[in-house]
């Protein structure tokens, strides 16, 4: 008769059932996420997705093919596909793939033509391929992309290109083009024919058509410039020899080809303005002769027609504060003053009419700015011009023979510091509101205002940090050593300014002596630079020794940790729920080892071991290591589901990038917060493909993605983002490191990275590494093997007396009899009483007093055979190779696990 079973057996019994019952519910949901997932893909899925059975009819007809082809689901089900959405030879066409698919052929993506319900045909590309269940096609599921559009556009753009060859070649202008060598590529027919060059002589050098006219140099140099910087320079005139050697002047327009930052071609074009320039000549010689005698005058000229000015010279516009061309058409009496208006414009119509009436007298004139000026005028009998009468009219400005005597004090005194102060930008500022109320010609050469913008401007409008103007006028300071002031075109520069002030009109004005220090500052900025990187080289220096020290701490930590956690984990059953939680405890332990190679690689810079890995679970991994430390503000979304994801590379340093690009997309959003999206393609680039990423070969390529909604990148720093030191963050946010890290472990990895960004709209960085063929097999946890034992005589030193106590469990644990000591120097002492009584030694390297090295050294002059295993969790003054010169048998890295230590054991002392 069967025992009966115990407590304990029943209980085990139990759980056993329990565990199965758990699994099969757990593979159960999987199984239901997954066809949920599917069915959402296809349900979601722009493009036209239709499930067939065996005989062509429709099964399921996704809402992509209701949009594409206007069917509704309730039409198609039942009907053959063909019948539905191909006719005529396309319908024959259709037919046959659909079989071809029925037995078994996967049809690869092709272009056709398809038609909507409403018999709107469709440009698309089709796809097909067999449902197999245990073996037996049962049906088939075909794919429709709709590229109408792409295909009507490429259409578009050859009509385009067709009209645009035929507007050049039957354009009255001439069009060529040449290479940056300036050797002829392009002439239009025309253009041929003017300068009697063939097509087959094209590839000549255009400058051979250029006559010796010093304009002609300034055309060389503008093409020059074009092809130096590759931008777009202003039209210029060229003197050129045409048909039958005759001289003409040409007006030239060009725009440079750039390719990869290189001008690479120029295109241009030439118009013939040679009787234009003729013409124009002539008629500037004419005006010529007529200007000097006006233009030269002291007095204001002025014809007035149909009482509108049909002519003004310089003097008389600048008299009231006009250019010439503001004038020309204006009302002759719109500038009299109201006093006069009516008496003037009944003086001119007598005039006009033969009476004789007063010709030389005073008038009172509005300025522009709206002040009154007193000018005395003489002014003709009627004339012709232009076929019809008109009234001629000389002026002088007698405003100031008109002004008290304290209005001309002040203005003497105003030109007089102005005058003083000319090489400077001077300001003069009404104190009460900061309007500026005079400016010098300095002050409009380095604004880039004219002279009436600036005085609708106030002192603050000029000022790049206007708080600090304030501030500095608020204080009354009159010796400002650096200050930004900001020009019409944006630009933002250095300035020196200098006050005082004084009365004007009445006013309590004060004027400014502004000068521009952009060189000094510039000078000053480079030896500021220097110093600086020069400091964040120390300060790197200094952190690399810093990450040494740390490693030695860390490890010592987690030795102790990782040898009380296997201790334990070898006490506990693995049914036992606190086995698992030590596991993971172990695993921390063991990515924490890690992370302090990772810091010791920083301090030492050494090399790093790349091996075939996929790529998804390391993304992953980082994910949640970084998820805990990124506000709840930022949404991460994960688009891994790439199957061909093996790369060959090292999974620290990976993990490291992740790090690095993961932070900075965080950093971007972390006060707005925002979507962060990390996502992996599979993509093969060709030699076109391959040609803008320097260093990849053409090949399978995994490419990596981390984007982000945040600020974005200015694009005036984009170039420098990869530059050691280079940072936008805040102090104490960053060392300007983190991509030039990155920079440096994807090219280390054979790959390449780039960056897309707008300001406003967020930065999207991708890292693309090179694939390597599909891993066999998934790395799966290895069952535990069984560790190597032993029964010799070990004798454990390290200063740590936690370490100590842990080291001596493993090792008893392990079958040996263990000796530990906390002193080298009493470790020596013990060994001296009995060489022969203990069969290894193992040691710490850093230890306070004597270190194991020292140890080590002593222990062999007293017995030169004895096994020694040096054990460190950081030291510069030691490595691998040194411990064999001086007869250490083996050196291994702190944190140290069992399964590492019982091997190295074994190989010492059986001397492997």
């Amino acid at each position: 008769m069967a025992a009966k079973p115990t407590y304990e057996e029943l209980e085990r019994s139990v759980q056993e059932l329990e565990r199965v019952e758990f699994e099969r519910n757990r593979i159960r949901e999987e199984s239901l996420k997954r066809q949920m997932f599917l069915e959402s893909v296809l349900y979601h899925a722009p493009d036209a997705i239709v499930t067939l059975d065996s005989e062509h009819r429709v099964i399921d007809w996704n809402p992509g093919a209701v949009n594409m082809f206007g069917y509704a689901p309730e039409e198609t089900i039942g009907v053959r596909l063909d019948d539905l959405v191909a006719r005529g030879e396309h319908h024959i066409e259709a037919t046959g793939i659909t079989r071809k698919v029925l037995f078994g052929q996967r049809v690869d993506a092709f272009e056709t033509v398809r038609y909507r319900k409403d018999g709107t045909p469709l440009r698309v590309i089709a796809a097909g391929s067999p449902i197999m269940i245990d073996g037996t096609i049962t049906g088939i599921v075909v794919i429709y992309t709709d590229i109408t559009e792409r295909v009507q556009s490429e259409e578009r753009l050859r009509e385009s290109e067709e009209k645009l060859r035929n507007i050049i070649e039957h354009s009255s202008n001439l069009f060529y083009s040449h290479t940056a060598e300036h050797e002829l590529t392009y002439l239009s027919p025309q253009c041929r024919e003017f300068l009697q060059c063939e097509s087959e002589e094209a590839m000549i050098q255009w400058t051979r058509f250029a006559t010796d006219n010093p304009i002609n140099e300034i055309g060389f140099e503008l093409t020059a410039e074009a092809i130096k910087t590759g931008k777009r320079q202003k039209p210029y005139e060229l003197e050129l020899i045409g048909k039958k050697g005759r001289k003409i002047i040409a007006e030239v327009r060009e725009s440079p080809i750039v390719e990869d930052g290189k001008t690479v071609a120029i295109v241009g074009s030439l118009s013939d303005i040679t009787d234009r320039k003729r013409a124009e000549e002539a008629l500037r010689e004419s005006e010529l002769k007529y200007k000097t005698l006006t233009e030269n005058s002291i007095a204001g000229i002025f014809i007035h027609q149909d009482d509108k000015y049909v002519y003004v010279n310089d003097k008389f516009a600048k008299m009231h504060g006009y250019n010439s061309d503001e004038l020309l058409g204006m009302n002759h009496f719109d500038l009299i003053h109201m006093d006069q208006r009516d008496l003037i414009k009944k003086r001119a119509h007598k005039r006009l009419k033969g009476e004789q009436v007063s010709t030389q007298y005073e008038i009172k004139r509005l300025h522009k700015n709206g002040q009154v000026v007193w000018h005395e005028i003489m002014v003709s009998n009627p004339i012709m011009y232009a076929g019809k009468p008109a009234i001629m009219g000389h002026e002088i400005d007698i405003t100031k023979r008109k002004l008290v005597e304290d209005e001309l004090r002040e203005s003497e005194e105003k030109y007089r510091l102005l005058f003083e102060l000319e090489s400077d930008v001077i300001l003069l500022v009404r104190r009460d509101d900061d309007q500026i109320l005079e400016v010098n010609n300095a002050g409009i050469e380095l604004y880039g205002y004219t002279r009436d913008e600036l005085l609708k401007m106030k002192n603050t409008d000029i000022s790049a940090e206007p708080e600090e103007t304030l501030k500095s006028i608020d204080e009354g300071r009159d010796k400002i050593p650096l200050r930004y002031h900001r020009k019409k075109d944006g630009t933002v520069f250095p300035v020196e300014i200098s006050r005082s002030h004084f009365n004007w009109k009445g006013q309590a004005t004060r004027i400014s002596a502004i000068r521009d220090i952009s060189d000094r500052i510039e000078a000053e900025k480079g030896k500021a630079e220097y110093e600086a990187q020069l400091r964040q080289m120390y300060k790197m220096e200094a952190i690399g020794t810093l990450a040494g020290g740390i490693a030695h701490d860390f490890n010592n930590i987690l030795s102790i940790i990782l040898g009380n956690t296997e201790l334990a984990m070898d006490d506990v059953p693995e049914w036992n729920p606190a086995h698992s939680n030590m596991r993971e405890i172990k695993k921390a332990g063991l990515r924490a080892k890690d992370v302090v190679r990772q810091l010791l690689s920083f301090s030492r810079k050494t090399e790093h071991e790349r091996k075939p890995i996929r790529i998804a679970p390391l993304i992953k991994e980082s994910v949640r290591f970084l998820r805990s430390s990124i506000p709840s503000s930022i949404e991460i979304r994960q688009n891994l589901s790439v199957q061909a994801d093996a790369i060959s590379g090292d999974p620290t340093q990976i993990h490291q990038v992740m790090i690095n690009l993961c932070t900075n997309a965080a950093h971007a959003m972390e006060e707005e917060g925002g979507i962060m999206e990390i996502s992996l393609t599979h993509v093969q680039l060709d030699e076109s493909a391959v040609k803008q990423y320097q260093g990849l070969k053409p090949g399978p390529h995994v490419i990596l993605s981390v984007s982000d909604t945040g600020s974005g990148i200015e694009p005036e720093i984009k170039d420098r983002l990869f530059d050691p030191y280079f940072t936008t963050k805040e102090v104490n946010k960053g060392t300007g490191m983190g991509l030039a890290v990155v920079h440096g472990i994807v090219k280390n990895h054979g790959g390449e990275i780039s960056i897309e960004s707008e300001p406003g709209k967020g930065t999207a960085v991708h890292v693309l590494f090179p694939a390597v063929e599909a891993l066999e097999k998934e790395i799966t946890v290895e069952a535990p093997e069984a560790l190597p034992r032993g029964n010799e005589r070990i004798l454990l030193i390290d200063d740590e007396s936690a370490i100590v106590k842990i080291g001596k469990q493993m090792l008893e644990r392990l079958g040996y009899m263990c000796e530990s000591k906390t002193s080298p120097v009493e470790a020596i002492e013990l060994f001296q009483l009995d060489p022969t009584q203990f069969d290894l030694l193992i040691t710490d390297m850093t230890m306070p007093h004597m270190n194991g090295k020292k140890l080590a050294e002593e222990i062999l002059k007293i017995r030169p055979d004895i096994p020694i295993i040096l054990c460190t969790g950081y030291s510069d003054k030691i490595d691998e190779e040194q411990t064999k010169e001086i007869g250490i048998r083996a050196y291994v890295m702190k944190p140290i696990v069992m399964v590492e230590i019982a091997k190295t054991i074994r190989q010492v002392l059986d001397g492997k």
